[in-house]
């Protein structure tokens, strides 16, 4: 019985041990299996095999490397402004009462355009003591010359004579300070002479121009310190680039600009017209002025923008910016060895311009071959 028992122990032993050895040499030869696959994976890591569908559904499409004529670029970044007389703020000559506004903001006006409407017992008061002080006057230059003819036959003391020509000469001198109150005011003397007394005063436009603000509302007191309107014009709307010093040396007047106004896809075009003599020692910059070309109804006083400054132009290779894909700071292209295969090839993206992106790093490249144009990213998704 103790020998039936040893023997089954022994079997068990047996058959649990080739168990492990069979199961190690598995374990061996998936592994080795593996090394195998993954050495394949990554030796054709660079390469991917489409087959017609996918190339159709992708849209994918190839051509041969361009020669293009591509502007080094100097970026930088500013906003659009225009010169000191092209913006007016505008405030009241004298204090009063707002009657009516009578523009919105945006509005298009003309010069002389009327903007709002001021009044106040004041404006009477100004002008009645312009009258007085007028008709005090006719009557000095009067007595003045009755004097001056009767000193010139020495027929009244010069102490009189001066007396009365000194009081005609601060009279004259009060209706002339009067009266540019008034023309300041806007207000006409000749009407004011004829009887006519103004009520009210008119704050007017000084330039065609377009209203950038209003600040007054029917009722409001108003002075000469409150800000009533903002008038901008935009005949000489331009940007204010901010180029840092080590690029400056490259900038030209009449370089062309391209520049975009910050969170919008459209591109305007501009030119170099002036460039600064001083740097800006809080961001190591220099001023760069740009005019616009074409239609700048779009470009607002203040709008912040994004700008390239064309320094130089030289022919280069080039290939749709479409071509080139990036892996963080890396750069690639896709060749068309045909047959729907195609190879990932390192390249060095240089200035993209219309469309189209300089690329070094091809010299090893056989000529006339052809490069995936459309699609490229596809490809790489499929890496």
């Amino acid at each position: 019985m103790k020998l039936i028992q040893l023997f089954l122990i022994a079997a068990a032993v047996f058959v649990f041990s080739s168990c492990e050895n069979d199961k190690a040499a598995n374990t061996e030869s998936t592994e080795a299996a593996t090394q195998e696959q993954n050495a394949e994976s990554n030796s054709s890591s660079n390469v991917v095999s489409l087959n017609a569908d996918q190339v159709k559904m992708a849209g994918i499409k190839s051509g041969k490397i361009e020669k293009k004529t591509i502007s080094a670029k100097v970026k930088c970044s500013g906003m659009i402004d225009v010169p000191p007389e092209g913006i007016a703020s505008i405030h009241p000559v004298m204090e009063g009462f707002v009657k009516a506004v009578k523009v919105l903001e945006g509005e298009k006006v003309s010069r002389g355009q009327v903007l709002g409407i001021l009044e106040d017992p004041a404006y009477i008061t100004l002008q009645e003591e312009y009258l007085k002080v007028n008709s005090k006057l006719k009557f000095a230059e009067k007595e003045y010359e009755r004097q001056q003819k009767l000193s010139d036959e020495n027929a009244t003391a010069l102490k009189t004579f001066q007396q009365v020509e000194s009081d005609f000469a601060v009279l004259k001198s009060e209706a002339a300070g009067l009266k540019a109150r008034l023309n300041m005011l806007g207000l006409d003397t000749e009407q004011i002479k004829a009887g006519k007394i103004q009520e009210v005063i008119y704050i007017k436009s000084p330039f065609n121009g377009t209203v950038a603000g209003v600040e007054l509302n029917i009722g409001q007191h108003v002075d000469a310190q409150t800000e009533a309107f903002k008038v901008v014009n935009k005949d000489h709307i331009h940007g204010e680039l901010n180029v840092f010093t080590r690029d400056i040396l490259k900038i030209k007047k009449g370089q062309k600009v391209r520049f975009t106004v910050n969170g919008s896809d459209k591109h305007f075009e501009g030119e170099v017209f002036l460039i600064g003599e001083t740097v800006n020692e809080e961001n190591n910059t220099v001023n760069v002025h740009i005019d616009p070309i074409g239609d700048v109804s779009l470009l607002k006083l203040g709008m912040f923008i994004s700008a390239e400054i064309m320094v130089s132009d030289a022919e280069q290779d080039a290939v749709p910016e479409l071509s080139v894909v990036k892996d963080e700071e890396n750069s690639f292209i896709f060749i068309d060895r045909g047959n729907y295969t195609y190879e990932k090839y390192p390249v060095k993206a240089g200035t993209v311009m219309d469309g189209y992106c300089a690329v070094d790093g091809i010299e090893n490249l056989s000529e006339g071959v052809n490069v995936v144009t459309q699609g490229a990213n596809y490809i790489w998704a499929s890496l």
